[in-house]
């Protein structure tokens, strides 16, 4: 389903570097519109980059504890 004006939840969570489950939260709040297709659940590239926009404003950090680093540094 790449290369197409859709993605699917896993693509777009990717896109957005989250995880599958807020994508399907957005979905089911209805703040993150959706469709199915051929009995898969897609999401428009241009509401997924609308909620990128609402969600993750430009300069902002994203939001989380920093991940650990790898190697023998504490």
């Amino acid at each position: 389903m790449s290369g197409g004006e859709y993605l699917t939840v896993p693509e777009a969570a990717a896109a957005l570097g989250v995880q599958a489950v807020t994508i399907w939260t957005a979905i089911a709040e209805e703040r993150l519109p959706a469709q199915v297709i051929y009995g898969r659940k897609v999401v428009a590239k241009s509401e997924v980059e609308a909620y990128r926009s609402r969600t993750q404003p430009e300069g902002m950090p994203l939001k989380g504890r920093p991940r650990k680093q790898k190697g023998g540094e504490k």
